[in-house]
């Protein structure tokens, strides 16, 4: 079988996401301090990774699930990754992670419905891990009940008066539009990608 191993880059910047969302500090719930074990094993497996294994790293400039984003919508392919934000692409997706635990669900297909469902439930309840704040008292509950009530057209909508009632309608609005584009994946239509100087081709090449 072949793959393509994405890696973060050693020197990884900021990304978009720091400039555009301004409800609260990107990431601003990180130390950045990590772990001395981490500290002393990370260059000796991104070296094996790279030297055995032919991994590659992501631009500085971007987000690593970004890159797998692109290429999963242009490379059909199984996504490995335990990142839930990766099932907003519709195909294949395996959480290796999760192996060995009660929680293992092998391969799973996600549709191009669930994938959008999965971005609209994201886009309430927010990313805890990236400080993305969502709508206040949003949890995973609430979410499901909005949307399992809403049409599938009508799902934006909703979420959009949801911010709306919680934060006036002008600011939800604007909090709105910041999240969801701090939420989205980078794909080929996302109208920032061509400012980003991403040549899919340097990844496809390594298949």
């Amino acid at each position: 079988s072949k793959f393509i191993g994405i890696l973060a880059s050693e020197n990884s910047g900021k990304c978009f996401r720091y400039d555009v969302y301004k409800y609260k500090p990107y990431k601003g719930n990180r130390s950045g301090e990590k772990d001395e074990w981490i500290k002393f094993w990370e260059p000796h497996i991104r070296h094996r990774l790279i030297e055995r294994w032919g991994f590659v790293c992501a631009p500085a400039w971007l987000e690593t699930d970004d890159v797998v984003a692109y290429l999963s919508s242009v490379v059909k392919g199984i996504i490995c990754s335990p990142d839930k934000d990766l099932k907003q692409m519709p195909g294949a997706f395996y959480n290796y992670k999760e192996l060995g635990t009660e929680k293992h669900k092998g391969v799973e297909i996600v549709s191009t419905k669930e994938a959008l469902r999965n971005f609209y439930t994201q886009l309430l309840v927010g990313d805890g891990t990236d400080n993305v704040n969502g709508v206040t008292n949003m949890g995973i509950v609430k979410a499901d009940k909005l949307l399992n009530e809403t049409s599938e057209m009508l799902w934006k909508t909703e979420v959009k008066l949801a911010y709306q009632k919680q934060y006036g309608a002008y600011y939800g609005n604007i909090i709105f539009e910041e999240t969801q584009f701090v939420i989205q994946m980078m794909t080929p239509t996302h109208e920032l990608w061509p400012t980003y100087g991403f040549v899919v081709e340097d990844y496809i090449k390594l298949i």
